[in-house]
């Protein structure tokens, strides 16, 4: 989420690197990023370094092959999450209680109610 409320997305091509058969595997091997917060309303201009973490990976399903869609959380240089990270709080709250299962998140099941008959 960038300093609008808005969101954001930056392509990387990392070449000569094959899909494990675990994608999840591939997460450890993907580099830290980084780009201009102060274009985005992430940071202010003279300290506009932005770094991207990744944190989950997924097969693209829009171009399909070796692509995959990495979704990353932004901290600063120093590693204090931005004020528009707020996974990195919601992860500190889930971890002083890992007996707990979250409410939230892209694992939960959903499951929607049958339709009303309009007759």
């Amino acid at each position: 989420i960038d300093g609008f409320g808005g969101l954001r997305s930056k392509t990387k091509v990392i070449t000569g690197v094959s899909l494990p058969a675990s994608i999840e595997s591939i997460k450890a091997r993907l580099p830290v990023w980084n780009f201009d917060g102060s274009s985005t309303g992430q940071a202010p201009g003279e300290d506009s370094e932005v770094i991207l973490k990744p944190q989950a990976v997924f097969r693209d399903p829009f171009r399909g092959g070796s692509n995959v869609l990495v979704m990353a959380d932004c901290y600063t240089p120093g590693g204090e999450a931005i004020p528009t990270n707020t996974r990195a709080g919601a992860a500190a709250l889930f971890a002083q209680k890992p007996e707990e299962e979250s409410a939230s998140g892209p694992r939960r099941p959903s499951h929607r109610a049958p339709r009303r008959s309009s007759t």
